[in-house]
């Protein structure tokens, strides 16, 4: 048994996540009550972003082992994956009784008040998770998730000297291509010539220990200098984005096509409950739902309806997601799926409830908002939906310039982004064919918001039903746990409108575009591009 676990545990590390699924699975047909085995098999459905499996088994476990550090700690972590935020938060404590010289339920207990924007607390816990890291760690770069939270809260609270002080002071002690990373998009003025050399240097390795350590050390390093160059010399920073990229896709097992596939499925498994009607006409009636495409805005967005003393921004929450991936995974069945969809209604708003605290309403930015608008519909009727366009070339070169691996795989190729542009075209297309869907959604186009920008947040709060006046300073001083984190709190500018960067890629991204297009145009879903307005007027 013990070999088997350890064999498992390297399955694991080599992120064969699957086989070490079975295998872990083989195993417990044999001892279903092993504790080991099943935390493992919780910690690979956790690896899997299968929250709720993860939860089921470790809440059997709790039953049995109620003092178990691992099963308690754990119990938070996975309660928070999926914004349960109150029982997260019982966990987290209980773990800290249990085991109060481990760092984890303390950086645990900083992401949950990052969620509730409790900054102050979110402080004192990563604080002192810092603190035991560093007693039980020589090298800071094994704890530098919790280094990064650390930032994140620094960056809430507008505390730019310090921000500064602490990166620098982790740099001095030994460079760290993730930390220098951070620093030029803080300060460039900050970055010397040794941080410089030290990048170069591990430009210029050839060998690295491991996968791991190269995609840790070399691709921040590319954008390190794709930013840093950015404004003096563009031709040599669009060819260090390019060269992040390319390090990206070589690790990366995205298949485009399967996007395509959970598109057309989406389709089909709203026809099947298009006419139900579920009677809960005022369920989600404080609830605001963001949706676009990543890059295309919805974090400026987000901080024009929270600039106010009514509206608590929850940025991008996995809830939706996670909920209907569970309705669209069953077989269809009308009165268990009218029953399933007033569940996942009640169970959303149960979550936002917790998380928004004494605010009146909350919104929610998850990108993938956009795939689920019509299920929104049914078990939410009273929610506000707001979809937020862009021009998509523009979104293109801004989601190629980040540093998205996981969260959205799509974005280090420009032929990727072009089909899944299609995608999204195809799917919203559909959503507004629907009158029920397309008489309750409000259509704002990025252009419009930054050009016109105080009749539009007026017109914003009206649809929305916010009575609070506009806060300008709120707006300023909001927080984004997303790749705009750094941006958001400048003021609303037009500059990123038309932008003329990577234009050898540009027929790449168009021919992308187009083809799958066709793809839509053949299930009838998209509308030939003779009819015009080709992705929302943006192509034409």
């Amino acid at each position: 048994m013990k070999l088997d676990i350890t064999n498992i545990q390297k399955l694991i590390a080599s992120m064969q996540l699957e086989k070490a699924r079975l295998e872990t699975i083989k195993l417990l047909e044999l001892d279903s009550q092993n504790l080991t085995l099943n935390k493992i098999l919780s910690h690979i459905y956790g690896l899997m972003d299968k929250y709720s499996m993860a939860l089921d088994i470790l809440i059997k476990l709790k039953k049995s082992h109620p003092e178990d550090f691992d099963v308690v700690n754990n119990l938070g972590y996975y309660y928070l994956k999926t914004e349960q935020v109150t029982s997260s938060l019982a966990m987290i404590e209980k773990a800290k009784t249990i085991k109060p010289e481990s760092p984890a339920p303390y950086q645990n207990a900083a992401e949950a008040y990052i969620l509730l924007k409790d900054f102050s607390k979110a402080a004192i816990e990563i604080n002192q998770c810092l603190e035991i890291k560093a007693r039980l760690e020589t090298n800071y770069l094994n704890y530098i998730d919790a280094i990064e939270l650390k930032i994140q809260i620094l960056i809430a609270q507008k505390e730019k000297e310090k921000l500064e002080n602490f990166i620098l002071a982790y740099i001095n002690q030994n460079p760290s291509s993730e930390l220098i990373l951070q620093l030029v998009q803080i300060n460039k003025k900050l970055i010397t010539q040794s941080m410089i050399d030290f990048s170069h240097k591990v430009i210029s390795q050839k060998l690295f220990p491991s996968h791991l350590v190269k995609f840790q050390t070399l691709i921040p390093v590319y954008f390190f200098f794709a930013i840093y160059h950015e404004t003096q010399d563009k031709k040599k920073s669009e060819e260090y984005y390019i060269k992040a990229n390319q390090e990206i896709l070589s690790i990366q097992r995205y298949k485009i096509i399967t996007h395509q596939k959970h598109t057309l499925d989406r389709i089909q498994k709203y026809q099947d409950i298009e006419l139900f009607d579920l009677g809960e006409n005022n369920a989600g009636s404080n609830n605001i739902f963001i949706a676009g495409l990543p890059r295309s805005g919805t974090t400026l967005l987000e901080s024009i309806l929270t600039a106010n003393s009514e509206v608590f921004g929850a940025g991008e929450l996995r809830s939706i997601d996670i909920l209907y991936q569970q309705l669209l995974s069953q077989d269809f069945n009308q009165e268990q799926s009218e029953i399933n969809l007033k569940d996942l209604g009640k169970n959303y708003e149960e979550n936002t409830n917790a998380i928004k605290g004494h605010h009146l309403k909350l919104v929610d930015k998850m990108p993938s908002n956009f795939s689920y608008i019509g299920f929104i519909q049914k078990s939410l009727p009273g929610s506000k939906i707001i979809l937020l366009l862009r021009n998509p070339w523009d979104i293109a070169i801004s989601l190629f310039k980040q540093r998205y691996v996981s969260n959205i795989p799509y974005a280090s190729s420009f032929f990727n982004i072009g089909v899944y542009m299609a995608n999204f075209e195809a799917i919203i297309t559909f959503w507004l064919s629907c009158p029920d869907i397309r008489d309750k959604i409000k259509i704002l186009k990025y252009e419009s918001l930054v050009t016109d920008f105080e009749n539009q947040q007026k017109d914003l709060y009206t649809f929305c039903e916010i009575s609070s006046s506009f806060q300008q300073e709120l707006r300023e001083k909001h927080f984004a746990k997303t790749a705009s984190m750094n941006q958001v709190q400048n003021k609303v500018h037009q500059q990123s409108l038309q932008k003329k960067e990577f234009d050898d890629y540009k027929d790449e991204f168009l021919n992308a575009f187009y083809s799958q297009r066709d793809f839509w145009v053949s299930k009838k879903i998209t509308p030939p591009k003779e009819k015009k307005n080709v992705f929302f007027g943006y192509l034409d």
